[in-house]
C-alpha cells in the first residue's frame, strides 16, 4: 500500500509543484504590465478553467474557459491593446478588502465592458475570473 501511495504521488501532478516561482510578494503593477502584453505569460498566470460570466440583458450565462480553448484561438483571455486604444477603452483598478484586484476595462464615461479578477496565491498573481 505504501508503494502505491508513493507511486501515485510521483505520477500525479501536485498543486505545489505546479505553482510558478515569484519574488516574495510580487507587486501587482509589475505583474500586470507583463500580463497584458504577453500571451504566453497570460497562459502561465491564469487559473484554468477560468470562470466566464456573460451578462446578456436579463440573462446571465456562466461558462468556463479551458487552457486548450485559448491555445486553439476559440477563446481569448485579454483584450488586445491595439483594440483597446482604438476603441478608447481605459483600465481602472479596484482593490478588494481580501487583497484581490479587479481590473475594469471600458470607456471612461460609462460602465466597464469587461471585468477581470486577479488573486495572489503563494506570492504570484493569477487571473481567476472574467466577466463581460
Amino acid at each position: 500500500m505504501k508503494k502505491l501511495i508513493i507511486l501515485l504521488l510521483l505520477i500525479l501532478p501536485h498543486p505545489v509543484f505546479a505553482e510558478n516561482v515569484c519574488h516574495p510578494r510580487e507587486i501587482f503593477a509589475n505583474f500586470y504590465a507583463a500580463f497584458k502584453f504577453d500571451s504566453n505569460f497570460q497562459l502561465q498566470r491564469t487559473r484554468f478553467p477560468v470562470k466566464k460570466t456573460v451578462f446578456a440583458g436579463r440573462k446571465i450565462r456562466v461558462s468556463y474557459i479551458s487552457r486548450q480553448s485559448v491555445i486553439d484561438g476559440e477563446e481569448y483571455l485579454y483584450l488586445d491593446q491595439g483594440i483597446m486604444q482604438e476603441a478608447g477603452y481605459h483600465e481602472f483598478f479596484k482593490n478588494t478588502t481580501n487583497g484581490d484586484v479587479t481590473v475594469l476595462v471600458g470607456p471612461e464615461s460609462s460602465e466597464p465592458i469587461v471585468r477581470y479578477l486577479f488573486q495572489n496565491r503563494f506570492g504570484c498573481w493569477y487571473l481567476v475570473e472574467y466577466k463581460e
